[in-house]
């Protein structure tokens, strides 16, 4: 490790989510469904919701990444479910803004959650307008690629 890398924090939050993932796995027949995908890596992060009334009644996520991304996943989507979709959006733009100064891995890693997350609320608003997309997904800005993914 050279002397300018930073070393995340690990807090008992982080812990917990690492051992003990929320909101893993797949909703039957969802309100909308959307994939972050990395072109250059092929990891993804598929994100489903069911929505109520502009209400995140139930999130769930999938992903072929590291567990870095399953414990990026798991915060986020703990942390919007049962919020309206403005508010969750709105988390997402805060959570971009916080990102930012993090180590590149857990940046990307937490960039593939957001891009499912923007992916799903495009195919909900696709759906909204009358589309019967079965799923919507976006490429990464970045790639993963080359920065430690094991």
């Amino acid at each position: 490790m050279n002397k300018e890398e930073v070393v995340p924090e690990v807090t008992n939050e982080i812990l917990d989510h690492m051992m003990n993932p929320r909101n893993y796995g797949e909703i039957e027949e969802p309100d909308c469904t959307g994939i972050g995908f990395d072109e250059k890596t092929n990891e993804f992060v598929a994100v489903y919701a069911d929505i109520k009334d502009q209400t995140i009644k139930d999130i769930k996520f999938g992903t072929n990444g590291c567990t870095d991304t399953v414990v990026a996943g798991s915060l986020f989507t703990d942390m919007i479910k049962g919020d309206t979709v403005n508010n969750a959006k709105r988390a997402s733009q805060l959570m971009r803004e916080k990102i930012k100064d993090v180590p590149p891995k857990q940046r990307a890693c937490s960039m593939i959650v957001l891009t499912g997350f923007d992916a799903a609320m495009q195919n909900y608003e696709d759906r909204a307008g009358g589309r019967k997309d079965e799923l919507c997904k976006l490429k990464m800005e970045e790639s993963c690629e080359g920065i430690g993914h094991e």
